[in-house]
C-alpha cells in the first residue's frame, strides 16, 4: 500500500541573502491543502522560521528517507532564499552563514538523493529564486519518475504581496481543488498545474502589484506524471447583493447649449476664449436664472409625481452653477460649466445619487420627472471587478449576440448586446449603462438587469436580485 509524506521548510532570512517574506505562513497553508489529497498531519514535517537549520532540516530528511518504500510518493516544498556554486544550487537554512555557504545550506540534489533512496515517487515545489536550471532538468529528467515545480526562472523574482508567495498561493488552490481549469479530466498532473500557473500567476501579479518584474514558472520532470486525483471544490456562490447594498447608484444625463442662450448673457458681452477659472465664474453668474429655474421646476415636479411634501425636500442654489435638492430617497444636483473644448457653449450636468429606495428607480412617478435629462446608469461595486476575468468567461462562452472590446491594459472594456442599442462600460470599480436617446430611467434599470442575468455570478459580475 503507498503512503504520502511531506517535508515543508519555509525560510523567510537567511545571512547575507535576499528575504522571502511570508514563506513561513505560505508552507502552513500549503500544509493544510496538501491534507486535501489525503497527506495527514501524522505524515508531515514542517520547519519554519527559525526552527528551519540546517542540523533541523538534515535529521528530519533523513528519517523521513529511511521510512519511506517503493510505492510511497514524498512531497518536498521549500520556500526561502537559494543560490548556486560550481554548478549546484542550494537551500538556504535560517542559519545558513554568508562566509560558509555551502556547508551550512542544503544542496539540492542532497535533498532529492536521501528522499528517493528507497525507490519513492519525489514531487518537489521550490519557491526559492537562485538555483541552476541545469542541474534541475539533470536532476528531473523528462523521462523520469521524479517532478519539480520552481517558482521563477533564473534571473527573475518570485513575488510576494498581501501576506502571500503568489506562486506558491496557486499552486496551493490547485491542488485543494480550487482551480478547475487546473485539472486535466479531473487528474491534476504535473503539465496541467504548470500550464494553469503559468497563465494565471501574471493576473494575480498585477492584482496586487502596480509595477511587477516578469515572473515565469518552470517545470522539470515528466508533464504527464500525476500528482493528485482532485476533486474540484463548487465555485463560490457570488455575493447576493441587493441594490442598497452597491456603494453608489447614480444616473446621469449630460446635454449642451450656446452661451448666448444663458438668462444672463447680453449682447454686449464678449464671448471667453477659452474655459479659464475666471471664465468659469462668469458663466456660473450668466446661469445662475436658469439653474434656479430648473431647481424650482424640479422641486415641484418631486412634489407632484412622487407625492414628497415640502417639508420632505431641501434645495439650494450655490454661487458655483450648482443647484441641488435632497428627498428621503435621493439626491438630485444640476451643474452648469463652460465646455472646455468649446468655450462658446456650456455643458450642463444633472445627476441622481444616493438612492436609498430601489422601488423608485421604476415608479412612474421617477420616470415623469427624469425621463428626458437622465441617460446614463451607473453602479459602483464595493469590491473591485476583475475585468480582465469577466472578459476572459464572456469570451469562453459568449452568449449570442454579444462583442466585446477590451482596453489593452485590461483595466476597462466595453459589452454590446444584441437588441440593447446602447453600450454596457465596465471599470474595475464601476460600471455603468450609456442608453440611447429617449431610453428611461426605468428602462437603463431593466438594461442592467438583464446585463446582469447573462453575466452575473459565475461569469464575473456580483449577482444583484431584483
Amino acid at each position: 500500500m503507498s503512503v504520502q509524506y511531506a517535508v515543508l521548510i519555509g525560510v523567510e532570512q537567511s545571512d547575507d541573502l535576499p528575504p522571502c517574506p511570508f514563506a513561513a505562513d505560505e508552507v502552513r497553508s500549503l500544509a493544510g491543502h496538501l491534507e486535501a489529497i489525503g497527506l495527514g498531519k501524522a505524515h508531515q514535517v514542517r520547519l519554519v522560521g527559525p526552527a528551519a537549520t540546517r542540523s533541523a532540516a538534515e535529521s528530519r530528511l533523513r528519517r523521513v528517507g529511511q521510512s519511506l518504500r517503493p510505492a510511497d510518493t514524498i512531497w518536498f516544498v521549500f520556500a526561502g532564499p537559494a543560490f548556486r556554486e560550481d554548478g549546484r544550487g542550494y537551500l538556504a537554512c535560517a542559519d545558513t552563514l554568508a562566509d560558509d555557504r555551502t556547508a551550512t545550506a542544503l544542496a539540492l540534489a542532497d535533498v532529492l538523493h536521501l528522499l528517493t533512496a528507497s525507490g519513492a515517487t519525489a514531487r518537489f515545489l521550490i519557491d526559492a529564486p537562485g538555483l541552476n536550471t541545469d542541474e534541475l532538468a539533470d536532476l528531473f529528467p523528462a523521462t523520469g519518475p521524479h517532478v519539480a515545480f520552481t517558482a521563477s526562472e533564473p534571473g527573475q523574482p518570485s513575488h510576494a504581496a498581501a501576506g502571500r508567495r503568489l506562486w506558491l498561493q496557486l499552486v496551493g488552490d490547485a491542488i485543494a481543488g480550487q482551480a478547475p481549469a487546473a485539472l486535466d479530466l479531473g487528474r491534476l498532473t504535473a503539465g496541467s498545474l504548470h500550464h494553469w500557473a503559468t497563465k494565471e500567476l501574471p493576473r494575480v501579479v498585477r492584482k496586487v502589484m502596480s509595477a511587477p518584474k516578469k515572473q515565469t514558472p518552470a517545470l522539470f520532470g515528466p508533464p504527464d506524471a500525476e500528482l493528485a486525483a482532485v476533486t474540484a471544490t463548487p465555485p463560490k456562490a457570488a455575493a447576493k447583493l441587493d441594490l442598497k447594498q452597491l456603494k453608489r447608484i447614480v444616473f446621469r444625463g449630460q446635454s449642451r447649449d450656446r452661451v448666448k442662450n444663458l438668462a444672463g448673457f447680453q449682447k454686449t458681452f464678449k464671448m471667453p476664449e477659452s474655459a479659464t477659472p475666471s471664465a468659469q465664474k462668469w458663466t456660473y453668474r450668466l446661469a445662475a436664472d436658469d439653474v434656479r429655474h430648473e431647481v424650482e421646476e424640479t422641486y415641484n415636479a418631486l412634489r407632484e409625481h412622487l407625492g414628497f411634501k415640502r417639508k420632505d425636500l431641501e434645495s439650494t442654489v450655490g454661487n458655483d452653477g450648482l443647484g441641488f435638492i435632497r428627498t428621503p430617497t435621493f439626491d438630485f444636483a444640476v451643474s452648469v460649466s463652460l465646455d472646455p473644448d468649446d468655450p462658446t457653449c456650456v455643458i450642463w450636468r444633472r445627476e441622481v445619487s444616493q438612492v436609498t429606495d430601489p422601488d423608485v428607480l421604476r415608479s412612474d412617478g421617477f420616470r415623469r420627472v427624469f425621463s428626458r435629462s437622465l441617460d446614463t446608469l451607473e453602479f459602483g461595486f464595493e469590491k473591485p471587478i476583475d475585468v480582465e476575468e469577466l472578459v476572459d468567461r464572456i469570451e469562453d462562452d459568449p452568449p449570442a449576440g454579444t462583442a466585446v472590446r477590451v482596453a489593452s491594459d485590461a483595466s476597462s472594456c466595453d459589452v454590446t448586446v444584441q437588441g440593447f442599442a446602447g453600450r454596457i462600460h465596465v471599470e474595475r470599480a464601476s460600471l455603468r449603462i450609456e442608453g440611447p436617446p429617449g431610453l428611461t430611467p426605468d428602462s437603463l434599470v431593466e438594461q442592467f438587469f438583464a446585463f446582469q442575468s447573462r453575466f452575473g455570478g459565475r461569469r464575473g459580475l456580483p449577482a444583484l436580485k431584483r
